[in-house]
């Protein structure tokens, strides 16, 4: 399995792990179709963006950047205490990928470095409202040259 998925589904795990005793759900790729109708919420959507080539590489190692995407998402009766749980689950997603120096747990994760952070998105659906905050991460790995998923 390529290491940047295996990056990938360590940051899901990680999350999982920190967020799931207290009833927030996990869930890859799931942005869009997160139904706040059907009991799914709150809940953290992780996924994965660009995988870009670092600076360093030797003969036979390269360095990879994957971007990992955390959306938070949850509702609530106002404006003001809907900011306030998506700033609690942004933390929570926080602490879940950088609890392990950063390393995800994996000994060819170098580091996690903080990316942006989106503009929350709300909307009023029903009598409550609903809202998005996604952030970014970025995982600095290292792989193989001529086998990516090298054990």
């Amino acid at each position: 399995m390529h290491r940047g998925y295996r990056v990938f589904k360590a940051a899901v795990a990680a999350i999982t792990a920190r967020v799931q005793p207290s009833g927030t759900h996990v869930y890859e790729h799931r942005v869009l179709s997160v139904d706040e109708q059907q009991d799914e919420l709150p809940a953290i959507s992780v996924d994965y963006g660009e995988d870009r080539p670092a600076t360093y590489e030797t003969i036979n190692i390269f360095d990879s950047m994957l971007s990992i995407d955390a959306a938070v998402m949850t509702r609530a009766p106002t404006e003001s205490e809907l900011h306030e749980k998506l700033w609690e689950l942004r933390e929570e997603a926080h602490i879940a990928l950088m609890e392990t120096n950063g390393t995800l747990g994996l000994d060819f994760v170098i580091t996690t470095v903080y990316g942006p952070v989106s503009a929350p998105e709300v909307s009023a659906r029903g009598e409550q409202l609903v809202g998005v905050l996604r952030s970014n991460w970025l995982v600095h790995y290292r792989m193989n040259r001529t086998d990516p998923g090298d054990p």
